[in-house]
């Protein structure tokens, strides 16, 4: 051996570095493989966690810094709660007009019914109940209704104007519409099917108005048959509300009738303005959310080592952990794949990850927090730093930037 080298007992040269909050930390990053549900992997992780604490010595504290499933969790409880919202708007819209609460009722429980055959269609298909697929579900509680208060109205003008029986009205009002129906219905769907062929995640909303078509016809007229009631003359005709809506569109109907080429030339206009304002308004494939955390990547200048990485890192983590709204400053400096063999890797390159209070408790927005981060490491012009959000749908190192630069030779 001592023609190659020598042996000795020591230690591996350290590589890599975490920080929490100042003090010295163990990280261990779990990622998930790819398909796979994050908020199921995660809570399962936190189950280990939580057993092998028991394990460790009582001077050991085991922390959960980084967890993308908040995001998710608070995402989807916001969009639950619009969706309730949305369906109770919806039912007292129609109670407004109508002042029937059978006809509410009715109307109303097509609106369940439809997103929850739609989750088995869901199921079938392979889709998860995630941000995108419920705020798909948010959009079409607006339009798996408009099926059943179309078909209902018809129902209801039957038994209210010509003194049928609900049970032939529920039979006759149906048969009457179910043309105008099925056409409105069907455009829509046309316009979501090409996508449903893409690898995206716009299907289910086809699927949904389909089963509303399908509701429409089989449950909205069984219903109305045997819970409609003809209204007393007082309550008859919409009642004060809607004849003062009647009275406005009767107006406005006759003066486009009598402008019939004023109206043409509006609509015309107004098809051809979006080729201007397409251009005007912003576009982006996600939004930024203020998700109360962001990072700061760092590279500092080649041929420094762990001890001046960390000095440099140490400062601006000792900023960092004074701006307002900061609640947990995780430093982690080298490489973090696990790919690397030990005493090898990268020493000038990290990141400083920054929890904030939650958006509920601060006056003030991530992007505010991270305008101040900006001003902190412009101060270190030799350093490479980016301030950036975290991407949900990150995957082998992309960023969640603004702006992003690609350079490409001519090979």
């Amino acid at each position: 051996m001592r023609d190659l080298g020598w042996a000795e007992d020591g230690v591996v040269e350290p590589r890599t570095l975490a920080r929490l909050n100042g003090e010295n930390a163990v990280q261990l990053v779990v990622r998930k493989q790819s398909g796979t549900n994050t908020v199921a992997v995660i809570d399962r992780v936190k189950g280990e966690l939580a057993r092998l604490k028991r394990a460790l010595p009582d001077d050991v504290e085991m922390r959960v810094i980084r967890d993308q499933s908040r995001f998710i969790k608070a995402s989807l409880d916001t969009v639950r709660l619009h969706l309730w919202l949305g369906a109770a708007l919806v039912a007292f819209t129609v109670l407004l007009f109508m002042r029937d609460w059978r006809s509410t009722l009715v109307a109303g429980i097509a609106i369940p019914t439809s997103i929850v055959s739609t989750f088995t269609f869901m199921r079938y298909m392979g889709f998860t109940l995630n941000n995108l697929t419920m705020l798909g579900l948010v959009l079409a509680v607006g339009i798996v209704i408009d099926d059943a208060v179309v078909v209902l109205e018809n129902i209801f003008r039957h038994v209210e104007e010509e003194d049928v029986p609900p049970m032939r009205a529920a039979s006759e009002a149906t048969a009457e519409i179910a043309l105008a129906v099925m056409a409105t219905t069907l455009s829509l769907v046309i316009i979501f099917l090409p996508v449903a062929f893409m690898a995206g995640r716009v299907g289910r909303f086809a699927v949904a108005i389909m089963i509303s078509l399908l509701i429409s016809f089989t449950l909205t007229p069984a219903l109305s048959a045997r819970v409609l009631r003809r209204l007393p003359p007082e309550r008859a005709h919409g009642g004060r509300l809607y004849r003062a809506f009647e009275a406005v569109y009767g107006r406005l109907l006759a003066w486009s009738l009598r402008h019939r080429w004023a109206i043409v030339l509006l609509a015309l206009g107004t098809v051809l303005s979006t080729v201007p304002l397409i251009h005007v308004v912003g576009k982006t494939f996600l939004p930024q959310d203020d998700q109360s955390e962001f990072e700061i990547d760092i590279q500092t200048p080649g041929g420094f080592t762990l001890a001046e990485t960390s000095r440099i890192f140490g400062e601006i983590e000792h900023h960092v952990r004074h701006l307002r709204g900061v609640t947990e400053v995780l430093t982690t400096i080298g490489d973090q794949t696990g790919r690397v063999k030990p005493g090898e890797g990268d020493v000038t390159t990290g990141s400083i990850y920054v929890r904030l209070k939650d958006l509920r408790e601060r006056p003030f927005s991530q992007f505010d927090v991270m305008a101040d981060a900006r001003r902190i490491v412009s101060q270190y012009p030799d350093l490479r730093t980016a301030v950036q959000g975290i991407n949900p749908l990150a995957t082998g190192g992309q960023r969640l930037s603004e702006l992003e630069l690609d350079l490409r030779g001519p090979d």
